[in-house]
């Protein structure tokens, strides 16, 4: 501004103005003087973020802000988030006041207490809530993390972006998830138990039952391949063997494999995986047994 016009013109900006913010001034019930950096700042408001002056007053009735610098944190807020219209500025005060009391409520389920929670809302819980996690989900993965001694943001963290990576969002299918894990842990169990091997089970034993079932092998078949493998030094890899050799031979029942190995065995009884119904609801005491039942979510 280096000419008598734009001076003038920047003045008569700063007058203009300075009627406007003592307006603001009077809403927040102060008679307090306007000063160049609060015109500077509603100028910020007008021009750069093109909300009119009316807006900003009922911003300062729904916000109940009552200084000009709180006034301009909630309108950088609001603008940061989208938010262009009275309904999107009360929608987003209603939302703020919920995620609050979640991460209130997600920080007493890992039993941990932090007195300011702006920046767990802005780097954890915000961030969950726009993955689609709900607040039932939420808190239900903050009971898990307890359980399991994670007892932080961070590691409840990790355990969720697990959960997404696995698809898994709804408590639903979490719940699915988990009692499907365990219903496999449970056969792999006695897989171990049938081919003489006494150890607890580990993510090998996983990755094994996925293939031999993805090669379209029946429990009842894989329980099979244990029993001939009992008494040798190394039963997985010879229960690979075993397999291999049927799968090579086409040989998908348990008839068949009896004509190969020119035996006669009991049919050793199916293992059929129950299932959770699908449903919303479960009681505390169900959600807890889940959590007990399983170690960790696997990607």
């Amino acid at each position: 501004i280096t000419t008598a016009d734009l001076v003038e013109k920047e003045l008569k900006g700063y007058f203009t103005s300075t009627k406007e913010v003592a307006e603001i001034y009077r809403a927040f019930k102060s008679n307090k003087t306007p000063e160049i950096e609060d015109i500077k700042t509603y100028k910020k408001w007008l021009s750069n973020y093109g909300f009119e002056h009316e807006f900003i007053l009922e911003v300062i009735k729904i916000s109940k802000c009552k200084t000009f610098k709180k006034l301009d944190g909630f309108i950088n807020k609001l603008f940061s988030n989208k938010c262009f219209t009275i309904e999107d500025a009360t929608a987003f005060i209603k939302n703020k006041e919920n995620v609050t009391n979640l991460t209130m409520q997600i920080n007493k389920n890992l039993g941990i207490f932090i007195e300011v929670l702006d920046n767990e809302i802005i780097s954890y819980v915000s961030p969950w809530v726009s993955m689609g996690y709900d607040d039932d989900t939420l808190l239900f993965i903050a009971d898990y993390c307890f359980k399991k001694n994670k007892r932080t943001l961070e590691l409840m963290n990790e355990t969720v972006k697990n959960l997404y990576k696995l698809g898994l969002i709804t408590l639903t299918s979490i719940v699915d998830y988990i009692k499907n894990v365990t219903e496999t842990d449970k056969f792999i169990k006695k897989v171990l138990d049938f081919a003489g091997i006494s150890r607890k089970i580990n993510s090998w034993d996983r990755e094994n039952v996925e293939t031999w079932r993805s090669w379209n092998f029946t429990d009842e078949l894989i329980l099979e391949a244990s029993k001939l493998s009992n008494g040798v030094s190394n039963p997985i890899p010879y229960i690979n063997g075993i397999l291999s050799n049927w799968k090579s031979k086409n040989a998908y029942t348990l008839e068949e494999v009896k004509k190969l190995n020119e035996t006669n065995k009991n049919k050793p009884s199916s293992n059929k995986s129950a299932h959770f119904e699908n449903e919303r609801s479960y009681t505390k005491e169900e959600l807890n047994s889940l959590i007990d039942s399983l170690d960790d979510f696997k990607v």
